[in-house]
């Protein structure tokens, strides 16, 4: 099983740096986040 975590923020640029500060300053990879900024897709996405 695969741990999912999932946030939500106020902005788009709050996400966008959390993002930024997950990539380049802790490691992770680009291949385990998934960055969503319309919701088309997503729900899907969760659900999978």
């Amino acid at each position: 099983m695969t741990p999912a975590i999932t946030r939500y923020f106020d902005s788009v640029e709050q996400a966008r740096s959390v993002k930024y500060e997950r990539v380049r300053h802790r490691g992770f990879s680009l291949r385990i986040l998934s960055f969503y900024e319309e919701v088309d897709g997503l729900v899907d996405a969760l659900n999978a």
